[in-house]
């Protein structure tokens, strides 16, 4: 079976074409994953800062329980603050 020049162009732009689409398709992915990959970025930046809010609050708790101690104790021995 012989191949007319034809069916060779045809065969070729057909060839290009799934050529093109594949090309397109990897650019879609590409663009796909480092917009995820930026989400994942953001999404991280905002736990690690409520992280370090929550460690500031726990902190600031523990420190607020140790002066209400300390005042307790102030009263318990009669020092006046």
């Amino acid at each position: 079976m012989e191949v007319t020049k034809e069916q060779r162009e045809d065969l070729q732009r057909q060839m290009k074409k799934a050529q093109e689409e594949e090309e397109e398709r990897k650019k879609r992915e590409a663009e796909r994953e480092a917009q995820q990959e930026e989400l994942n970025k953001e999404r991280d930046e905002k736990i690690r800062i409520a992280r370090e809010e929550l460690e500031k609050e726990s902190e600031a708790r523990k420190k607020a329980e140790e002066e209400k101690e300390k005042a307790e104790n102030d009263l318990k021995q009669g020092i006046r603050p």
